[in-house]
C-alpha cells in the first residue's frame, strides 16, 4: 500500500499510497520511537499513485514511524524510517 524512501532520510520523505478507492482524506502521522507524536497531516487522496513529500529537516537523529489511516481513522500503514 505505502512505499516511503529513501530510507535512511536527511532532508525529505516520499511517502508513494496507491490505492483503487475513491477521494478520501488520508492522515499522516509521525511518532518517536516513544511514541510521541511529532506531526500530523491530512492529505487527499485519489485512485492510483500518490506522491507525498514530507520534511524531515526538523526532525533529531534516530528512528521514527510513519503511520497512515483512512478517514474512517483505520490504521492502512505503518512504515519504520531512520532519520539522519
Amino acid at each position: 500500500l505505502a512505499t516511503i524512501y529513501p530510507n535512511p532520510v536527511k532532508k525529505e520523505l516520499n511517502v508513494r499510497i496507491r490505492t483503487n478507492v475513491s477521494r478520501d482524506a488520508y492522515s499522516i502521522i509521525i511518532s518517536d520511537a516513544a511514541g510521541r507524536t511529532i506531526r500530523n497531516g491530512k492529505y487527499a487522496i485519489t485512485p492510483g499513485n500518490n506522491e507525498i513529500k514530507l520534511q524531515t529537516d526538523f526532525l533529531s537523529t534516530g528512528m521514527y514511524f510513519l503511520k497512515i489511516f483512512n478517514s474512517n481513522n483505520e490504521l492502512i500503514d505503518t512504515e519504520k524510517f531512520l532519520k539522519q
